[in-house]
Protein backbone atom coordinates (compact mmCIF):
# COMPACT_ATOMS: atom_id res chain seq x y z
CA UNK A 1 0.00 0.00 0.00
CA UNK A 2 2.76 2.50 0.90
CA UNK A 3 6.55 2.65 2.14
CA UNK A 4 7.10 1.03 5.38
CA UNK A 5 6.91 4.32 7.53
CA UNK A 6 4.54 4.18 10.37
CA UNK A 7 2.94 7.69 9.98
CA UNK A 8 2.62 7.44 5.72
CA UNK A 9 1.13 4.06 6.27
CA UNK A 10 -1.28 4.88 8.99
CA UNK A 11 -2.85 7.56 6.31
CA UNK A 12 -3.01 5.38 3.43
CA UNK A 13 -4.60 2.59 5.65
CA UNK A 14 -6.59 4.74 7.59
CA UNK A 15 -5.59 2.72 10.51
CA UNK A 16 -3.12 2.47 12.92
CA UNK A 17 -0.82 -0.39 11.35
CA UNK A 18 2.55 -2.56 13.20
CA UNK A 19 5.27 -1.79 10.17
CA UNK A 20 7.33 -4.98 11.67
CA UNK A 21 4.41 -7.17 11.04
CA UNK A 22 4.43 -5.63 7.54
CA UNK A 23 7.97 -5.88 7.10
CA UNK A 24 8.01 -9.46 8.61
CA UNK A 25 5.60 -10.50 5.82
CA UNK A 26 7.31 -9.11 2.83
CA UNK A 27 10.33 -11.28 3.84
CA UNK A 28 8.41 -13.93 4.24
CA UNK A 29 6.87 -13.76 0.46
CA UNK A 30 10.00 -13.23 -0.96
CA UNK A 31 11.27 -16.30 0.90
CA UNK A 32 8.77 -18.44 0.32
CA UNK A 33 9.92 -19.61 -3.31
CA UNK A 34 6.52 -19.29 -4.29
CA UNK A 35 5.14 -16.85 -7.91
CA UNK A 36 4.00 -13.85 -5.71
CA UNK A 37 3.53 -10.27 -6.67
CA UNK A 38 3.53 -7.13 -4.51
CA UNK A 39 0.67 -4.42 -5.77
CA UNK A 40 0.26 -1.04 -4.89
CA UNK A 41 -2.42 1.29 -5.77
CA UNK A 42 -0.71 4.33 -7.00
CA UNK A 43 -2.53 8.07 -7.58
CA UNK A 44 -0.44 11.21 -7.10
CA UNK A 45 -3.45 12.54 -4.86
CA UNK A 46 -2.13 10.02 -1.86
CA UNK A 47 1.17 8.71 -2.68
CA UNK A 48 3.90 10.76 -4.04
CA UNK A 49 6.80 9.57 -6.48
CA UNK A 50 9.07 10.32 -3.33
CA UNK A 51 6.83 8.14 -0.91
CA UNK A 52 6.42 5.67 -3.81
CA UNK A 53 10.42 5.64 -4.18
CA UNK A 54 10.79 4.81 -0.73
CA UNK A 55 8.36 1.98 -1.03
CA UNK A 56 10.30 1.05 -3.75
CA UNK A 57 13.63 0.55 -1.53
CA UNK A 58 11.16 -1.52 0.90
CA UNK A 59 10.80 -4.12 -1.83
CA UNK A 60 14.54 -4.90 -3.29
CA UNK A 61 14.80 -7.50 -4.64
CA UNK A 62 10.95 -8.02 -5.45
CA UNK A 63 10.06 -10.77 -8.28
CA UNK A 64 7.25 -8.50 -9.25
CA UNK A 65 5.41 -4.86 -8.41
CA UNK A 66 2.14 -3.74 -10.34
CA UNK A 67 2.13 -0.29 -10.04
CA UNK A 68 -2.13 -0.01 -10.17
CA UNK A 69 -3.77 3.10 -11.47
CA UNK A 70 -5.75 4.68 -8.94
CA UNK A 71 -9.43 5.27 -10.62
CA UNK A 72 -11.67 7.00 -8.38
CA UNK A 73 -14.84 5.72 -10.27
CA UNK A 74 -14.44 2.78 -8.70
CA UNK A 75 -14.35 4.11 -5.02
CA UNK A 76 -16.89 4.25 -2.76
CA UNK A 77 -15.53 7.34 -0.57
CA UNK A 78 -16.80 10.57 -1.63
CA UNK A 79 -13.17 12.03 -0.99
CA UNK A 80 -11.48 9.45 -3.12
CA UNK A 81 -14.07 9.86 -5.49
CA UNK A 82 -12.77 13.69 -5.98
CA UNK A 83 -9.19 12.57 -6.25
CA UNK A 84 -7.60 12.37 -9.96
CA UNK A 85 -6.96 9.50 -11.74
CA UNK A 86 -3.21 8.61 -11.80
CA UNK A 87 -1.55 9.92 -14.93
CA UNK A 88 0.38 8.29 -17.52
CA UNK A 89 3.39 10.02 -16.86
CA UNK A 90 3.43 9.49 -13.05
CA UNK A 91 3.08 6.12 -13.31
CA UNK A 92 5.78 5.55 -16.09
CA UNK A 93 8.69 7.49 -13.54
CA UNK A 94 7.58 5.79 -10.87
CA UNK A 95 7.55 2.29 -12.97
CA UNK A 96 11.49 3.66 -12.97
CA UNK A 97 11.82 3.66 -9.71
CA UNK A 98 10.98 0.27 -9.29
CA UNK A 99 12.21 -1.25 -12.00
CA UNK A 100 16.01 -0.06 -10.27
CA UNK A 101 14.69 -1.83 -7.12
CA UNK A 102 12.36 -5.32 -8.16
CA UNK A 103 12.98 -7.42 -11.08
CA UNK A 104 10.12 -6.74 -12.88
CA UNK A 105 7.94 -3.49 -12.66
CA UNK A 106 4.53 -3.08 -14.65
CA UNK A 107 1.78 -0.76 -14.50
CA UNK A 108 -2.33 -1.91 -14.93
CA UNK A 109 -5.07 0.17 -15.27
Amino acid sequence: KAPLDKAIYDRIAGVAVDISLLQRSVQLIQASGLEYEFRTTAGEDFLSLEELGQLAGHLIGARKWVLQRFLPDHCLSEEYRAMSRASDEYLEAACRLGANCTEQCVVRG
